[in-house]
């Protein structure tokens, strides 16, 4: 399946101070300080038993508004880890990317809160680039507004390693 996130709407700029360690860490920051982001066009996504039941977990203890994450939820093909291709990025997985504009590549993981740390390479599910992030394949590609209404657009070159694989 070839599908692409096409298109995000941002309701509103974010409030909060992001600081300019590197320009992966500002526009990184710009999605986790931004819930009102949205995706359209989302591909069909697979998620393990297990991720769903811990993901859902995290929903019901957060008084956060995690409605971007729930609608992921809500359309994934939830299957057995075994089931779950290794080119799938999972809770856990690290993957390599590209922002096209700049042709800049980075590496991340997508991990639980808990373990986030965008200085080490590790975002958050809850940051809704890390929402979008679940379910994408190589090949697959992101677009949204960054900050200073620069367009960003990610594409996914390479899932390094799946937990589940």
């Amino acid at each position: 399946m070839s599908a692409t996130y096409t298109e995000a709407t941002v309701s509103k700029q974010p409030t909060s101070h992001i600081f300019k360690q590197s320009q992966v860490q500002i526009w990184l920051c710009y999605f986790c300080f931004c819930p009102e982001l949205t995706m359209s066009n989302s591909p069909n996504i697979v998620l393990s038993h297990l991720d769903l039941a811990r993901l859902e977990k995290l929903i019901e203890r957060s008084d956060a508004d995690l409605s971007a994450l729930e609608g992921e939820l809500a359309r994934a093909d939830v299957v057995d880890a075994a089931q779950v291709p290794a080119n799938v990025i999972t809770m856990n997985s690290t993957a390599r990317f590209v922002d096209e504009a700049s042709g800049t590549e980075h590496q991340y993981t997508l991990v639980y809160p808990q373990d986030a740390d965008i200085g080490a390479g590790k975002v958050s599910i809850l940051a809704p680039v890390g929402s979008a992030l679940l379910g994408l394949t190589p090949g697959q590609a992101i677009d949204w507004p960054g900050p200073g209404g620069r367009q960003l657009r990610l594409r996914v070159l390479e899932v390094i390693q799946q937990p589940l694989a």
